[in-house]
């Protein structure tokens, strides 16, 4: 007889198969009761092993044994003519499809009852001011209304209106606490604070930030007692669909265990299953003082002012935080964002700004290695010392634990736009922007998402809509300057743009240095050398110092010194950034124009090795400028076949890229490509072509210095581009004057033109 006829007589398929049904079922119900009743993941994964190593044994014994009207027998002891198997084999296939139909009847209720309800009519996801309509992005995935909460600013019902700062870090940390239910879209808190003492309904809050339940509630600090009172509405029908009042001894402790207790009861309201994971984050206890966490608080508020006075005081606050309780991770892991954010903020030096950052960084992370927001500010930190794969890696660590933190969205955008990877990066902006709809720096980098893909319309728009939220925001109005200068040419009204956002936020040293460039566009060199001045005052070692005096050094045909500019410019941003690239190539310029080749060579061999071997090389965003250039010295070395290699790479490249914009834009590339390749008349006529459509970006220095268009300079048609573009800038300087004499251009705070 057959195995298989033996192992079928035996029942032993047939056991097989009721098995898997059983363990299909145990599975399918382990899966949905554990999280429900807090059985961590390993209990899970312990069934699944036990019932793999069941599987083996079953079948042996099934082989082995077999049922008989005496009982259980050895198969070997029994009389084949007295076998049952065939009774016993109708019984099984009746077990098994019973457990079929029971597990099948299980998924159902689990899927249609158990599980989430069905999502009402999608909301309005507009967001309405007094003068206009701000409408958020599409959602990428269509969202479930139900499992999504705004929780309003709470009511500070102290008898001391100075607790109000206290009553808003309550009601921050409680939005951190539900953000860590991945089943649950929360709105973040920029957006909901713009609600603070609103006269609109529920509905109306509810559908302007597309959500399908809203909080609300109140604290009251007495003495050494704190009352919490939260109530959650169901924004359809504006009923209360639970409430509750918590009444304990004012201790940090205490603090957050409402907290947790108010998160676990929005989650089973709004009938969202914990994870295991995400019940002991939840269940986290940050610090033990409340000394310790009013100063966090205060820390955190200064923090997102982002201004440099704030930040400053930002890290005070902190520092005290962390000094009281050096394990309060929370607070090391905002301290650690501070200094990131004071890069362009602030006189302190950039690497001891990094440094000080990462130490901050990883001692949170050492405290807590499930804390989602340190895995984001370490994010940056490794975007920010040019490591794009680890900081990807710790973006994506962030999202697994906590999955409604927008900043990381945020920053994760900045990193895939850098990489361009456009699509991705303005997937994760919108994202951001859906938890976050009224924050104007997340709206400011969805604009820079429109802008990288050459919808500079659209940006503008959305700069518009970021001035409605927030007038004082002066990120809006750099984004605008820089639109309005590099896009459209209109010089005079990013000039505005950049002395409102300056005269918004005085401190920013790299807005000056922004400033330095704008003037020498417009040949007004003693203007770019005062405000470059300031620049220097307000952060001597900083970004914006630095590349307003490699550009100034080089109008002025004075590079002796761009060592020290070109090293800072590289370390602070990487190889990538086309600043970094446009420094490196200075560097360039000197040894060819001392015919060293071999030494301009080496710059790119140390600074750029991916170009050692162009059969494995990807060309980007973060390489291509570098590669033109780069393509010159080869030719000066007589490598003209790696050169040309070269320059088509980068020519298929920007094919389908705009031409115009600081970030994503071209520029002239096609117009040096053709000129290194010999190709004046083509050179010539794209060249034209950019000056018509508004190029000016640092057209001084490509124009009148870049070695790369040596061979087109003396040509008339070159020479009349030149002539054209010398005189509308010398126009739109005066049109500039003229609205500084109107007032339409105010005075730039620290710098004083007179009659410059």
């Amino acid at each position: 007889m057959s195995l298989y006829h033996e192992l079928k007589r035996r029942n032993v398929i047939r056991v097989a198969f009721a098995y898997l049904a059983l363990s299909w079922l145990l599975t399918e119900v382990a899966s949905v009761l554990f999280p429900g009743f807090g059985i961590p993941d390993w209990a899970f994964r312990f069934l699944v092993i036990v019932l793999a190593l069941g599987f083996i044994s079953t079948l042996i014994f099934s082989w082995a044994f077999e049922i008989t009207p005496e009982g259980l027998k050895r198969e070997k002891d029994v009389v084949r003519e007295e076998s049952i198997t065939r009774f016993t084999a109708k019984r099984l296939d009746g077990i098994t499809i019973g457990l079929i139909v029971v597990a099948v009847l299980f998924i159902v209720a689990d899927r249609f009852w158990l599980g989430p309800k069905q999502a009402p009519p999608s909301a309005s996801a507009e967001v309405a001011t007094e003068d206009s309509l701000i409408t958020a992005p599409e959602p990428a995935v269509a969202l479930d209304l139900h499992k999504s909460i705004a929780v309003l600013p709470f009511t500070n019902r102290s008898a001391n209106p100075e607790d109000a700062y206290f009553v808003d870090g309550i009601h921050d940390d409680l939005l951190t606490y539900i953000s860590k239910i991945g089943a649950i879209r929360t709105i973040s808190r920029t957006s909901v604070m713009r609600y603070r003492n609103t006269d609109k309904s529920i509905p109306e809050i509810a559908g302007e930030l597309g959500v399908g339940t809203v909080l609300e509630g109140g604290v009251q600090r007495a003495g050494a007692q704190i009352r919490i009172n939260v109530q959650l509405i169901d924004a359809q029908t504006d009923e209360h669909l639970w409430a509750e009042i918590y009444d304990r001894e004012l201790t940090a402790g205490n603090i957050f265990a409402i907290q947790s207790e108010i998160s676990r009861a929005i989650s089973e309201a709004l009938q969202a299953v914990l994870t295991p994971s995400e019940q002991q984050r939840i269940q986290t206890i940050p610090t033990e003082s409340l000394e310790a966490y009013e100063a966090y608080l205060l820390g955190k508020q200064r923090m997102e002012r982002r201004s440099t006075d704030a930040l400053e005081d930002a890290v005070k606050y902190l520092n005290q935080a962390v000094e009281i309780d050096p394990q309060f991770a929370l607070a090391w892991s905002a301290l650690g964002d501070t200094y990131l954010l004071q890069r362009t903020n602030s006189g302190v030096a950039e690497n001891e700004l990094l440094l000080n950052a990462q130490d901050a960084i990883n001692k949170a992370l050492e405290i807590d290695p499930e804390l989602g927001e340190a895995y984001t500010s370490r994010g940056m930190l490794q975007y920010n010392v040019d490591d794009m794969e680890g900081a990807e890696h710790f973006y994506l660590k962030a999202i697994e634990l906590a999955p409604n933190y927008p900043r990381t969205y945020h920053w994760y955008s900045i990193l895939l736009r850098y990489q361009g990877r456009d699509e991705e990066a303005f997937e994760m902006i919108s994202m951001a922007a859906q938890l976050d709809p009224l924050s104007p720096i997340i709206r400011n980098n969805l604009a820079l998402a429109f802008r990288t893909q050459g919808r500079h319309q659209e940006a503008l728009e959305e700069l518009e809509k970021i001035i409605e939220i927030d007038p004082a925001f002066a990120g809006a109005y750099f984004a605008m300057a820089t639109i309005e200068y590099q896009v459209f040419n209109r010089m005079a009204r990013a000039a505005q743009s950049y002395v409102k956002g300056t005269r918004l936020n005085p401190g920013s040293a790299g807005a000056y240095a922004e400033l330095v460039q704008l003037y020498l566009e417009l040949g007004a060199v003693d203007r770019a050398g005062r405000l470059f001045d300031r620049s220097r005052d307000l952060a001597p070692d900083g970004y914006g110092a630095n590349w307003g005096e490699l550009l100034l050094r080089i109008y002025r045909g004075d590079t002796d010194g761009i060592n020290e500019n070109v090293s800072a410019i590289v370390t602070y941003f990487g190889t990538g950034k086309l600043e970094a690239q446009f420094s490196v190539a200075q560097l360039r310029n000197r040894f060819i124009t001392d015919q060293q080749y071999a030494r301009a060579l080496d710059v790119y061999s140390s600074t750029y090795p991916e170009f050692l071997d162009v059969s494995d090389l990807t060309i980007g965003l973060h390489n291509y400028r570098a590669a033109i250039d780069l393509a010159l010295v080869l030719q000066k070395t007589g490598e003209l076949q790696r050169a040309d290699d070269l320059l088509d790479l980068c020519q298929d490249f920007i094919r389908d890229r705009p031409r115009l914009g600081w970030w994503g834009g071209y520029w002239i590339s096609d117009v040096l490509i053709w000129a290194l390749k010999g190709e004046k008349t083509k050179a010539l006529s794209a060249l034209r072509q950019a000056t018509d459509e508004g190029w000016r970006a640092l057209w001084w220095y490509y124009l009148h210095h870049d070695p790369n268009l040596d061979s087109i300079r003396g040509e008339p048609e070159f020479q009349s581009i030149v002539s054209e573009i010398e005189a509308d800038m010398s126009a739109q300087l005066q049109q500039i004057r003229d609205m500084e004499q109107s007032g339409e251009i105010p005075a730039i705070p620290g710098v004083n033109f007179d009659s410059n």
